[in-house]
């Protein structure tokens, strides 16, 4: 028997027979220090596993969708409001100031001021608040089914309190209902009124700028390229009156001369006695004149036509009167102002005195009439003078005229497009007034909770024996570690440095053995099936707690009566 131990002994404890022979010698030497730590721990983790908070969980659905008519207008119409709204619903819903205003309408949570377990004051909206931050923490939004004009929604809400989640849920959802449609009513209103605020803004400054810019049509003649100068026909008018006056003027001028020269010469021409013959005298040609006359009537012909008529030069009548005037402006070139005549000495010294009275008379006419003629071109002067001096302001001005005129029809274009958009948006708030624009339909009512969807049962079930055996595991480890005695004829022979010849179990007397027999076979495994059972009613009442707790209430009464 000896090489036989010697064989043993000489095995490694990294050897995988050796070890999995001393892991089943610890598992069945230390069964119970594993069994009952893990009963026991495991059962106080079912039991404190009922204490853990259960979350339950509601859920309704909804449906969103367009009205027919106001679908028609989806495409051409103002309707960002409801598309925000639509991409907002998990916000909105789960705001908590709308939950918290939710529950001040409907007098939730129904509690007076009170003062809480820690002695700190809590009022009715201190809670309402604390409520509302759990109830948004809560709340989710799922989309089930979404196209372009309709949406499905499966709005859930997760609480501690199964007993009124049902209840505020609906009411969540009933108020949302009426918080959309109020929303998107208040933002196309805001926006409507915001559009009209633009209108106006822009008519006002429309009217000022148009009346800027009369002012400086008026001030400015010809400041407008599109409409043209008003002073340009008065101009050529003065132009061609101020030829004319310098025509007239020098026949007057020619004439005077004339005049003055017959008067020098009437004053000093005699009669000579010794040849017997008349002098010989000057005077005015009389087809000269009339052709003076009728080339001043032709060209203000031509001007009243050009002027007051508007015909242009290509005219008939224009046409055939300034061919007349150039032949007789011709024909005056070629006529001599004056012609020689003689008169019989009786005659002339008969009309000697009333001759030269005449002349002086005629010479005052003219120089008269020339006065009168450099008086008006004086006019006709200043006159041409400020109107080239409007037409370089208005030339000065143009720029700023011109930039008004942007500023202008830019701001036409504005209000048109600004009264465009208001159109669209009476028409959504018309069909939202005939209750025609968004439609909701609750598809699934909420109903009360009864199952806990936190925590899992599995996973509780799993913590707990996972505990209990994490304990088991270190009690036995504990326990042999701490144990000092021999188990082995190696662990012997290390430590007394002899070899071991022999080895004997141990010797016990026979009470002791008949005690160690009653313990192992009768006391201990009633014990094991005790703390069993005791595992199995925690485990049972775990499980039962969170997959059906509605048994779970109904048993908790009897275990108080069998606990008296």
């Amino acid at each position: 028997m000896q090489p036989h131990h010697h064989h043993v002994d000489e095995f490694s404890v990294t050897d995988v027979r050796h070890t999995l022979h001393e892991l089943w010698r610890v598992l069945v030497v230390r069964r119970w220090y594993f069994l009952f730590p893990f009963c026991l721990v495991t059962s106080i983790a079912c039991l404190c596993s009922l204490y853990a908070p259960r979350k339950y969980m509601a859920s309704t659905i909804i449906k969103r969708e367009h009205d027919p008519v106001f679908a028609s207008l989806k495409t051409k119409s103002w309707i960002q409001p409801y598309e925000d709204l639509r991409k907002r619903v998990a916000a909105d819903i789960a705001d908590p100031r709308f939950i918290e205003e939710v529950l001040r309408r409907s007098n939730l949570p129904v509690i007076i001021d009170r003062t809480s377990k820690d002695g700190e004051f809590e009022s009715t909206d201190m809670v309402r608040a604390r409520l509302a931050k759990e109830i948004s923490a809560g709340l989710t939004v799922k989309t089930l089914e979404a196209s372009e004009h309709r949406d499905i929604l499966q709005i859930s809400l997760t609480m501690r309190e199964p007993s009124r989640i049902a209840d505020i849920l609906q009411l969540l959802r009933e108020s949302y209902m009426e918080y959309s449609r109020k929303k998107s009513a208040t933002v196309l209103e805001n926006v409507r009124r915001f559009l009209q605020d633009e209108v106006t803004r822009c008519a006002d400054e429309v009217s000022g700028l148009a009346a800027r810019i009369s002012d400086m049509e008026m001030q400015y003649p010809g400041i407008s390229t599109e409409k043209g100068d008003p002073l340009s026909a008065e101009r050529s008018a003065l132009i061609m009156e101020r030829v004319d006056a310098q025509r007239r003027l020098d026949d007057a001028t020619f004439r005077r001369e004339q005049l003055e020269a017959r008067l020098a010469r009437a004053k000093g021409t005699q009669v000579n006695p010794e040849s017997g013959e008349p002098p010989m005298f000057e005077k005015a040609n009389p087809r000269y004149s009339e052709l003076l006359t009728e080339i001043k009537n032709l060209e203000e012909k031509i001007i009243v036509c050009r002027t007051r008529r508007g015909m242009t030069e290509a005219h008939p009548e224009v046409r055939s009167t300034r061919a007349l005037l150039e032949e007789r402006t011709a024909e005056l070139a070629n006529t001599p102002r004056t012609v020689v005549s003689a008169e019989s000495g009786g005659a002339l010294r008969a009309n000697s005195v009333s001759a030269i009275d005449e002349i002086e008379r005629q010479l005052g006419d003219t120089t008269a009439t020339t006065n009168v003629i450099v008086s008006r071109m004086e006019v006709i002067d200043r006159r041409l003078k400020e109107i080239d001096g409007k037409r370089q302001l208005a030339v000065e001005h143009r720029p700023a005229y011109a930039a008004l005129r942007d500023r202008h029809q830019q701001l036409e274009v504005d209000l048109v497009n600004w009264r465009k958009e208001i159109a669209p948006i009476e028409n959504v708030l018309y069909l939202e007034g005939q209750g025609r624009s968004v439609h909701f339909a609750t598809i699934q009512e909420p109903t009360s909770a009864t199952k806990p969807v936190s925590p899992d049962s599995m996973l509780v079930l799993l913590i707990c024996f996972g505990l209990g055996g994490a304990a088991g595991v270190l009690a036995v480890i504990a326990v042999e570690v701490c144990d000092r005695s021999y188990r082995s004829v190696k662990q012997l022979t290390a430590s007394l440095g002899v070899p071991v010849i022999e080895s004997v179990d141990e010797i016990l007397p026979a009470g002791v053995r008949r005690r160690r027999l009653i313990r192992s076979l009768v006391v201990m495994p009633a014990l094991a099936v005790v703390m069993l059972v005791t595992v199995s009613l925690a485990g049972t009442m775990a499980y039962y707690s969170l997959e059906r707790p509605d048994d779970f209430a109904r048993l908790q009464p009897l275990g108080r009566a069998l606990g008296q």
